[in-house]
């Protein structure tokens, strides 16, 4: 099989030719390409004779769009492998890749063509090793102002977000409300 042939009317807006999402280890399995367009995200499946097997279109049409924000994400596997984490409308897509910074170029360029913002990244805040230390921090902060408000009886309005404990997909609501899973129903309170 031969690669894939662009729909009239359909740009290459990115590509990655080192991405698996057979859960081997990038340096040492399978290369397999990731395409995104105009129209698709395309996944184009190598043998170890880097010959491609299969092509598979997912459209962008297809990528869940929460409060106007598509559901795209960095992920881990094993704690370690860097993901691009994809939830589709019929179910979530895992997509390994070396890089964190490789993830958030994919989470920006998928962000910019189905929204058409360009997403603008702040610098040292984007560096994981900074941020986790600044995360950890503040949740810190936010978890005694939450016994404050608590003691003296103030509802929070401090927005929070996590993964559905039922399906993984991204869920948000405010601290201490109860929300409902959109995709599998599960209740959840922040």
């Amino acid at each position: 099989m031969s690669e894939f042939t662009l729909l009239p009317g359909e740009s290459v807006i990115k590509r990655c030719d080192e991405v698996s999402r057979k859960g081997m280890d990038i340096p040492f399995g399978r290369k397999d390409i990731l395409i995104l367009t105009n129209q698709y995200l395309v996944y184009m499946e190598r043998s170890l004779l880097r010959k491609v097997k299969s092509v598979d279109r997912y459209p962008l049409s297809d990528i869940v769009v929460t409060n106007g924000v598509p559901q795209v994400g960095l992920g881990k596997l094993g704690g370690m492998t860097s993901t691009l984490d994809i939830y589709l409308k019929t179910g979530q897509m895992r997509i390994q890749m070396t890089w964190d910074s490789d993830v958030k170029e994919w989470i920006d360029a998928i962000t910019e063509v189905i929204t058409g913002v360009k997403v603008e990244r702040k610098g040292f805040m984007d560096d994981p090793f900074l941020t986790d230390g600044f995360l950890k921090m503040a949740e810190n902060v936010d978890k005694a102002m939450g016994k404050f408000r608590k003691a003296f009886g103030i509802k929070s309005t401090t927005q929070m977000s996590g993964n559905c404990p039922g399906c993984g997909a991204p869920i948000a609501g405010t601290e201490g409300e109860t929300v409902q899973c959109p995709y599998c129903g599960t209740y959840y309170t922040f």
